[in-house]
């Protein structure tokens, strides 16, 4: 949401349902496929799906559309999260009905660093028989 309100900064950018009084031209933001693998040792990979959605001032300007398409897959590319970075992949879009779409995939990784003392070193003893 901060990405678009940055690069259209005299549009609204919407993160919930509206019901009524959506302000023109706007985005609506909606994360969607959650999924999580855990990796290596204290390591989960946690991949999510994201849409923008684009009403136009004018649904029936073609010029309008692709240009805020054309915008978004220009840039969005890395985004920095409360986390750290965000790399974002598998771009589309798409424009139906005079509305724009623009669909991706993003992830992050988490990693559990342990709470205890660090181990300096360890003795290993190895016994052949």
């Amino acid at each position: 949401a901060d990405f678009l309100a940055g690069m259209f900064p005299d549009q609204t950018v919407y993160t919930e349902r509206q019901k009524q009084g959506t302000i023109l031209p706007g985005w609506f933001v909606r994360i969607f496929d959650f999924v999580h693998q855990k990796q290596l040792s204290d390591t989960a990979k946690y991949t999510f799906g994201f849409e923008l959605t684009y009403f136009p001032l004018d649904y029936l300007s073609n010029s309008e559309l692709t240009n805020a398409v054309f915008l978004v897959l220009q840039n969005l590319e890395y985004l920095d999260g409360e986390i750290g970075p965000f790399s974002f992949y598998r771009l589309q879009s798409d424009i139906t009905d005079g509305v724009a779409h623009v669909v991706g995939d993003t992830s992050a990784c988490e990693i559990n660093l342990p709470v205890g003392e660090t181990i300096q070193q360890a003795d290993k003893e190895l016994i052949i028989e």
